[in-house]
């Protein structure tokens, strides 16, 4: 059963929503609650495991809500995550062992995205077939287990890898009694899920250049925190961490129009709609770009407030910071949703250079910046970096659209 597009969209603000509402509310606590060095342990425990899983994650969500001609199975994207999120889960923690990171911290962060992975391929069934209500209530179940589990590890226990780790217990919940029994009745109570006889050779080669897309993205998005932990320290790593997290509003906003609008897009590609893949695309980034500049304005009047109410007073002195970062915001949500774009058009082999370009200047930019600006530094790369990702992705897709039709 297909629904509209506007009920699916309505859906994925609902979930995502509720999911970043939740992720927001668990570094409030944690940043009024516990010491800003725990803080900064957090905020570095995700710095590292994002980039990790994503590159294992391969994108492989994208890959099967675009796969419209049904080139893979579900058992195909089912066991190649599997495999792929122990894969992710090991490296985390060899990189924690080499360097200086709270493991206790580390690992729980670690189990928390690999099960989050696990989950995103049985929405991945339901964003395809366009059941976003399923979907929806599955991010809002994770984000309120664990904004329930975190407190209690935090206040009961004075741990915050106890909380974590009880996150992770509940999420287990959550994907059994919800993902997997949901997917179970959309296959109509057969057997959708089996291990036996599969080559994950070819998906596993087709997706591997999305995993370094999603890798140098999350790099980009984490290489200030790696500066300002290395250059200036863990508390000020875990200030503007806390600060470039509000960036998670816009984020949301794109990734749920994003997350409604690909299957379309991608079919809109296939079919040769041109003109109607065209004003889509439109839509997607003209409507972030409007979405960007109200929570920059936003920061410019009540950024102070905001900080102060959201996570405490030292981290309201940073206020200018915030609104430079949100002016980044800007375009990296445009930038966001013309990826979006290349992805539907099943364009995933040039990305990685793509990002790497990107990578490249940010690299240099945020040394340069923030070894001598500071944390303000760290905002001016966050505003330069996107530029130049948004630049390029739209003369990739331009040119691909006048070859596809000339």
């Amino acid at each position: 059963m297909k629904h509209g597009l506007k009920n699916s969209v309505f859906w994925m603000f609902a979930g995502s929503g509720t999911y970043a509402l939740m992720q927001w509310f668990q570094l409030a606590i944690i940043s009024k609650s516990c010491s800003a060095y725990t803080l900064g342990s957090f905020t570095l425990a995700l710095a590292i495991a994002a980039p990790v899983f994503l590159f294992f994650g391969l994108q492989l969500r994208n890959v099967q809500v675009t796969d419209s001609r049904n080139e893979y199975t579900f058992s195909h994207y089912f066991g190649l995550r599997l495999c792929t999120m122990i894969a992710a889960f090991a490296t985390v923690c060899l990189i924690g062992l080499i360097g200086r990171v709270d493991m206790g911290i580390l690992t729980a962060v670690a189990a928390l995205k690999g099960v989050e992975g696990m989950a995103e391929i049985f929405n991945g069934q339901q964003q395809k077939l366009e059941r976003m209500e399923f979907l929806a209530l599955s991010l809002s179940l994770k984000g309120v287990a664990a904004t329930i589990a975190i407190p209690v590890g935090v206040y009961c226990f004075d741990s915050l890898a106890v909380g974590l780790a009880l996150a992770v217990a509940l999420n287990l919940v959550v994907l059994f009694f919800n993902d997997y029994l949901n997917c179970y009745r959309l296959f109509g109570r057969k057997r959708f899920i089996s291990l036996r006889g599969l080559n994950y050779k070819s998906l596993f080669v087709k997706s591997l250049p999305l995993g370094f897309v999603m890798l140098i993205i999350s790099l980009n998005g984490n290489i200030p925190k790696y500066f300002s932990e290395l250059l200036l320290g863990t508390e000020q790593q875990g200030i503007y961490s806390a600060i470039a997290y509000c960036l998670v509003v816009g984020n949301f906003v794109s990734n749920a129009v994003g997350q409604s609008f690909s299957p379309r897009l991608s079919r809109y590609y296939a079919d040769g709609e041109r003109i109607r893949f065209i004003r889509l695309s439109q839509l997607f980034v003209g409507g972030n770009a409007l979405v960007g500049l109200a929570l920059f304005l936003f920061t410019l009047v009540w950024g102070e407030w905001f900080l102060r109410l959201a996570f405490s007073p030292a981290i309201a002195a940073y206020s200018r910071l915030f609104s430079l970062i949100m002016l980044g915001g800007i375009f990296a949500n445009m930038a966001n949703a013309l990826g979006y774009s290349l992805t539907a058009m099943r364009v995933f082999r040039i990305q990685p250079f793509i990002n790497g370009i990107e990578l490249v200047v940010n690299l240099i930019g945020c040394y340069l910046l923030i070894r001598y600006y500071g944390l303000s530094g760290a905002g001016l790369a966050a505003v330069i970096t996107p530029c130049f990702r948004l630049a390029i992705l739209f003369l990739v897709i331009r040119n691909r659209l006048n070859r596809r039709c000339g």
